[in-house]
Parts: C-alpha cells; sequence; structure tokens
C-alpha cells in the first residue's frame, strides 16, 4: 500500500491568522468548510490529521487571498518551538549541526510519510525534506511551508543575516521563482527530488550560538514516542482516524473519506478486506465508541446522543447499541451512574 501520510494541525503554522487578516473570520470558516474539516479542530493543536488535507487548506487559503507564494507567509514570526514537542525537542541542539540531527530525530514523531536528509558534499551542506505527497497539485504552497520551518530552526542558531547558497524546490517553473529569491535573497533551483536549503559548510561551522534551555521545558526521546503513538501507522488505524473526524461533521461516506485518502471507493473497500474488516464495521465502531463517550454526559439525552453519531432515529440507534454492546443505551447509563 502506498504510504499515507499525517501530520498534526501546528502544520498550519499562521495560516488562520495570516487567512483571517486577509479574507475575514468567514475566509477562515470558507477554508475549512471546503475541505470537510471542522473548525473546531484549530483548537487541538497536536491532533493527527491526513497529510492531504492540511495540503488542500494551504492550496485553498492561497486561491481565496490571491497570495502567489501563501506558504512563505504563513511561517513568519512562526517560531520553531511552536511546534510543541518536536520543535522544543529540536531546539535543544546545543548547535547548528546539533539541531538538525534532532529535527531528523524528531520528524518521524510529528509526522508520517516525510523524512529530513542531511548530506554534505564538499563545501556545502544540503538540507532535504522528501514528503510522499511531494508530486501532487497543490503541494507548492505546503512545501514551501515546511521550506520556511527548516529557515527558522536555521535562523534560531545563525540569526537572521544568513544567506542560503541557493534553494531547491519540487516545484515546477513559475513566477513563483522570484517570490523565492526575494524571500531568501539567493538562487532558486526548480524540478528537483525534494525541498531543501543548501548551506556553506563552513559557515555552519564557524558561526552560531548555543541555545540556553529553560527550567522545566526539557523534552526527552520518550516525550516524542509517546507522541508519536498518536500517528495511525496502518490502513484501518487510518480510516479509524479519518472516520471519527468526519462523523463530528455528520458525514461518514464511503466516498469522501476515500477521497481523502486519494483512492477510489473500490480500492479502498478491498484494502480493507485484505486486514478482514468492511468500511460499514469500522464505522460502526467509530460510531458506537463514539456514542460510548457521549453516553456518560448526564446533560445528553438518548435522542441527542443518536443523532450525533448518525442515526436519524433514537429506536435506530438503540438496536444498533444493544446489537454492540448488549445493553441499551439507558441499561449502559443506568450501570454508570
Amino acid at each position: 500500500m502506498t504510504e499515507i501520510g499525517y501530520s498534526r494541525m501546528r502544520d498550519l503554522g499562521c495560516l488562520p491568522d495570516l487567512l483571517k487578516s486577509l479574507a475575514g473570520k468567514e475566509g477562515v470558516n470558507r477554508v475549512f468548510r471546503d475541505q470537510g474539516l471542522p473548525i473546531g479542530l484549530l483548537g487541538t493543536p497536536d491532533v493527527a490529521v491526513p497529510m492531504r488535507d492540511l495540503v488542500a487548506l494551504y492550496q485553498r487559503a492561497a486561491e481565496i487571498t490571491g497570495v502567489r507564494s501563501f506558504g512563505l507567509q504563513a511561517t513568519k514570526d512562526f517560531d520553531p518551538e511552536q511546534h510543541g514537542l518536536a520543535g522544543r525537542y529540536i531546539m535543544q541542539g546545543r548547535d547548528l549541526p546539533g539541531a538538525l540531527e534532532r529535527f531528523r530525530t524528531a520528524l518521524p514523531y510529528h509526522e508520517s510519510g516525510s523524512s529530513l536528509e542531511i548530506e554534505a558534499k564538499g563545501n556545502e551542506l544540503r538540507i532535504g525534506y522528501r514528503n510522499v505527497y511531494q508530486d501532487i497539485v497543490g503541494w507548492r504552497h505546503f512545501g514551501d511551508y515546511k521550506l520556511c520551518v527548516i529557515a527558522n530552526v536555521i535562523s534560531g542558531y545563525l540569526g537572521d543575516g544568513w544567506r542560503p547558497l541557493r534553494i531547491e524546490t519540487c516545484n515546477a517553473k513559475g513566477p513563483w521563482e522570484q517570490d523565492h529569491e526575494d524571500f531568501f535573497a539567493a538562487p532558486v533551483h526548480c524540478r528537483e527530488d525534494r525541498t531543501a536549503i543548501v548551506l556553506e559548510r563552513e559557515t555552519v561551522r564557524t558561526n552560531g550560538q548555543a541555545r540556553v534551555i529553560e527550567p522545566r521545558q526539557m523534552v526527552s526521546l520518550g516525550d516524542l514516542r509517546r507522541l508519536g503513538e498518536t500517528l495511525p501507522r496502518d490502513l484501518p488505524a487510518v480510516v479509524a482516524n479519518i472516520v471519527e473526524r468526519r462523523l463530528t461533521s455528520g458525514a461518514a461516506d464511503l466516498d469522501g473519506t476515500a477521497a481523502t485518502l486519494g483512492l477510489g471507493s473500490r480500492t479502498l473497500q478491498r484494502r480493507l478486506g485484505e486486514h478482514g474488516l468492511s468500511y460499514r464495521d469500522l464505522v460502526l465502531r467509530q460510531r458506537m465508541r463514539r456514542a460510548h463517550e457521549l453516553l456518560a454526559e448526564p446533560e445528553l439525552t438518548v435522542r441527542q446522543v443518536g443523532r450525533e453519531v448518525g442515526y436519524s432515529s433514537t429506536p435506530q440507534f438503540t438496536r444498533a447499541f444493544k446489537t454492540h454492546f448488549k445493553a441499551t443505551p439507558q441499561e449502559f447509563r443506568e450501570s454508570t451512574f
């Protein structure tokens, strides 16, 4: 199976604020609505979401605002440590080489379907980012965002005066090349096999300052491993994650979930079948898990819970719940409280 990449809501960077300043609150709502994402996700920065959704959000924000290189603008004044545990772990490096090694270590716990490559050749040091989606339509803006994340880590050690030897992108040639040249004050090479910043090795060796770690801010590799456990790692977990999120907006159809994964509906069914599952099975599991949680809230009626998880009538919900848990919703409540 082709790898399915996941990341965090944190990877929106300054997108919500920038979009709001250019298109208003309705612009933010519209971008999320167009992608079928609940706006409430903005309040959960560490939640795992399909990377395709993040790519689509960046592309849609660029379309609505007319900003040609939206991704370059979405990390302005965005400190690497705002990337949560992974960002703090990276910036604990004593110097830039140490931070880059930490970046490479931390990335698989922050997201999946990507890698950071650090290559030294002659007097060049290439810091490259690869992603399973770097060839899809709309990647450019999200790829630019990732490029800026690397740049912000470098600035954390070299200050704002550093300049790369060149920038490499997966983008096709176009007018946005000038945006990159202006932004980084360096030549740009397009149609490369990764997104990368190329530095002069001597600059990295002889410049930079040690970072001071604030008390009670230390992040360990164990912390990152626990963070990484929230990333879906196989197809059933990926589909369950998407269904869980879509249920909050009242949608759980097969076609919509398959589209989120970039798959056809039949292909998704077939691949789930290889795991001994059907899409219907997974939807039922997620509905019942959510119903189980909501029934623990005494303020909600059984009817409200049933509607919340997608049932049009209370008897229909009650039958499904009893089949799954061997007890009616009311019996479950009585045994809980």
